[in-house]
């Protein structure tokens, strides 16, 4: 059952998100006695911004062994080596990963499964927006992919390896979480009328049909779109996976300063996300703290759920709905399918309550 699924639905709007998350929240870091020791974690988007600062909290507690997803090696060898610095009983791996490439994404997760010995946890954090239309290699709007298909790729690929790691090293389940945001809560609800949904939305003729640009506004509902599609992935996680076996969950960090995500914004987007960002958002410490709190701290309690200031948060109100819940249902039978190539059925079969040992993906 997915945790927040389980919570009623909660009146939200742009204005009380801003006010409960950067103004009423206090931020707080992992409990003293947290430690890590022995463990080993993935971290996608790590060379800069959240994704950084959450690596270098997971050694600060002790962890042993931290794989950096990353698309520039060299920035990623640059990061790795002021970690190893600062941690040197730990061993940092820089890992290349690009989700616009499913290929990629495999290789990753095939790396994972052969390349280390085991693997507890992984914060999925990598993701972009821009307001360019541009279409993968695989066919699909980039943004779609980097933010959900590729997401769900790796997040599924990675079950039976964080099961199997579990088994092995008798270490309690496995731990996935997947980084989120609030604005999804605010953001309208994909139609429940368009079948199938995601090849609408990977449709320039009806989204993009006069050039290749966005525009500010479209690109960040495309993006805010993508993580209500991450929402619904989580929650059918939550459904579908043991978590005995893995606790699946996803984290909002709230408004940061320092990420990266909105680098391919035009020039006048970026100043004024600026400063709004400089009056209100959090450290990139802090922030990183919703991250380590998600995959370290909670527990499974919040298997399937949204964790929003370090508490369990519904999910957006329309997925409460008839409509909504169709929907929801509707976009995991489409991304079982856009995705069955890699094999992601058997990987999920591989972490069902009552299943055998995983045997990793490949």
């Amino acid at each position: 059952m997915s945790a927040s699924l389980a919570l009623p639905p909660a009146k939200v709007s742009p204005l009380s998100v801003l006010i409960q998350t950067q103004l009423r929240t206090t931020p707080r870091p992992p409990p003293p006695g947290t430690s890590l020791a022995g463990k080993t974690a993935v971290v996608t988007g790590s060379s800069s911004g959240l994704g950084r600062a959450a690596s270098e909290q997971l050694l600060a507690l002790g962890l042993s062994h931290l794989i950096m997803g990353v698309r520039d090696s060299a920035r990623g060898e640059r990061e790795a080596a002021a970690l190893r610095a600062k941690y040197p009983k730990a061993r940092v791996d820089v890992w290349t990963i690009e989700q616009e490439s499913f290929d990629s994404v495999r290789a990753f997760a095939a790396r994972c499964a052969h390349e280390t010995d085991r693997l507890d946890m992984a914060i999925l954090n990598a993701a972009f927006a821009t307001p360019e239309w541009t279409v993968t290699a695989d066919g699909h709007e980039a943004m779609l992919q980097v933010n959900y298909l590729s997401t769900a790729l790796l997040a599924l690929l990675l079950l039976p390896i964080l099961k199997l790691s579990s088994t092995r090293h008798t270490s309690g389940p496995g731990r996935l979480t997947i980084v989120g945001s609030n604005l999804s809560l605010t953001e309208r609800f994909p139609p429940t009328d368009k079948d199938p949904l995601l090849r609408w939305l990977d449709d320039a003729r009806v989204h993009n049909p006069k050039g290749s640009s966005f525009g500010v506004a479209a690109a960040q509902h495309r993006q805010v779109t993508a993580k209500i599609l991450g929402l619904m992935l989580v929650q059918k996680l939550g459904e579908h996976v043991d978590p005995d076996a893995v606790v699946v969950n996803t984290v909002d960090p709230g408004m940061v300063k320092g990420t990266k995500v909105g680098r391919r914004l035009p020039l006048l987007a970026k100043a004024f996300v600026w400063v709004v960002f400089a009056l209100l958002a959090r450290t990139l410490e802090q922030g990183a703290w919703t991250y380590v709190d998600a995959v370290a701290v909670q527990g499974r309690e919040t298997h399937g759920g949204f964790l929003v200031n370090w508490a369990l948060h519904p999910f957006h109100p329309d997925m409460y709905t008839a409509e909504g819940r169709a929907t929801t249902e509707r976009v995991w039978q489409e991304t079982l399918r856009e995705l069955a190539f890699a094999d992601v059925a058997g990987a999920l079969e591989a972490v069902r309550k009552g299943s055998g040992e995983g045997e990793g993906a490949s």
